[in-house]
């Protein structure tokens, strides 16, 4: 781990210079003036409550109250300044609202008035917006028309005593606390495009999600007003090529010869190919790799066992690999853009098409040929960085002993830098 604290060193100065990631957009302002420029894009999880806006070499920063609303161009993104009612209440076991028995339970939602900047989903008749907020709980309006903004209401609660009549005739014997769901959200959706018939059985498939959209996306199509739908978040996927090199380590341990510990470290030339599939809804943060390299390792050293006045031995270890490894890993972007600083941790297995170890008496030729595994798994961590398609990293991996023979225990540990360029078959 020790050899990957340079490149940590390497990616700091990285990581601070590309914090903020300007890119083409405009906002409108309260005053309702509309303005081009660049928008350092997040690619938010949560809201954002403000942002960053470059005009003419001029940052600002500006706030809901600042602004209509402001669109990233490239994702094609809009966000819209609102006032809203924010459901305060948790949806979490331990802290969702409770009450002693059903009975007790009321239509009183504790809520906050607040001014957010809402993710657009789609604009038409009805206009559907998300709030993700500061405790990642999401939130879904909509807004008919020229209408106020309504809260799509889903809550949750807790019943501490719920041997009570569930519904009528149906006595719930279950005295464990248990969590009681209310969909508000079906009945409000029903309301409000009611007038457009064969939605109320989807609406009951329901669940509070962006399976919201496809309900209100059928509806505008039906009243024949679609004017923006958000587009997917499709993840990106790759396949890349890479080359590099590789320092190999061995340790040894000879149950006849207490001072073998280890070989000479060595280097290889290794190349290797791979795919990359990004993870939907990680906003490009998160992808599985699977890949394969090429690998050899070749090392030797004599040593000098026993006393020099009675007669010492010198035994020559010779150690010869060739292989390929099969890796599979997850993989972390810190951000996501033209410069993308990544870590990645993983299990590999490596299948040795060649493997031999020799120890031999030096003064004798006595030869003792081990017995090698053909194949081993290993643990594998990395980490680099991403310049638009280009990649540079370095990565770690360690194996279990691959001697089969008892009392000669070998271990394999590489230490890899390689440079690979990665392209994009889905956009």
């Amino acid at each position: 781990m020790k050899r990957l604290l340079p490149l940590f060193i390497f990616l700091v100065p990285l990581l601070l210079s590309a914090q903020k990631r300007f890119t083409s957009g405009q906002v409108i302002t309260a005053k309702g003036e509309v303005l081009k420029g660049e928008i350092d894009y997040r690619e938010w999880v949560v809201n954002p409550r403000k942002i960053q806006f470059k005009r003419n070499g001029e940052v600002k920063t500006l706030f809901p109250k600042d602004v209509r609303s402001f669109k990233v161009d490239s994702k094609n993104e809009i966000y819209e300044t609102a006032a809203v009612l924010v459901n305060q209440e948790a949806l979490d076991w331990e802290e969702m609202p409770q009450y002693q028995t059903y009975r007790e339970v009321d239509g009183k939602i504790e809520m906050k008035q607040d001014t957010v900047f809402l993710m657009v989903l789609t604009r038409g008749s009805v206009n559907l917006y998300q709030l993700m907020d500061a405790k990642k709980r999401t939130h879904f309006y909509f807004r008919k028309g020229n209408g106020s903004y309504e809260p799509l209401i889903y809550r949750k609660v807790k019943i501490m005593r719920p041997g009570q009549l569930l519904m009528p005739d149906v006595l719930e014997d279950n005295n464990l606390p248990r969590s009681l769901v209310f969909e508000d959200y079906k009945g409000q959706l029903k309301y409000a495009i009611g007038d457009c018939g064969m939605l109320d059985s989807a609406i009951d498939k329901l669940t509070y999600s962006r399976s919201i959209l496809d309900v209100v996306n059928r509806y505008n199509e039906c009243r024949g007003q679609v004017i923006y739908i958000k587009p997917k978040d499709r993840a990106r996927h790759y396949v890349y090529a890479m080359a590099g090199r590789t320092q190999s380590t061995f340790s040894l341990d000879d149950a006849n010869n207490s001072i073998a510990n280890a070989l000479p470290s060595t280097w290889s030339t290794t190349l290797g190919v791979g795919l990359e599939f990004g993870i939907p809804r990680s906003n490009g943060k998160f992808s599985w790799k699977v890949e394969a390299l090429l690998m050899n390792a070749s090392s030797s050293v004599v040593t000098t066992s026993g006393p020099l006045d009675i007669g010492a031995i010198d035994t020559r270890y010779t150690l010869d690999l060739q292989g390929f490894r099969i890796n599979a890993l997850l993989k972390y972007n810190f951000i996501t853009g033209k410069i993308q600083p990544f870590v990645q941790a993983g299990v590999g297995n490596v299948s040795y098409s060649k493997g031999s170890f020799e120890v031999r008496d030096v003064s004798t030729g006595t030869l003792r040929e081990q017995r090698l595994l053909k194949s081993e798994p290993s643990l594998v961590v990395g980490g680099g960085v991403k310049v638009y398609e280009f990649f540079l990293e370095a990565r770690y991996a360690s194996g279990n002993d691959i001697n089969r023979t008892t009392g000669y225990d070998t271990k394999l540990e590489n230490f890899s830098i390689v440079f690979g360029y990665a392209y994009p078959f889905t956009k």
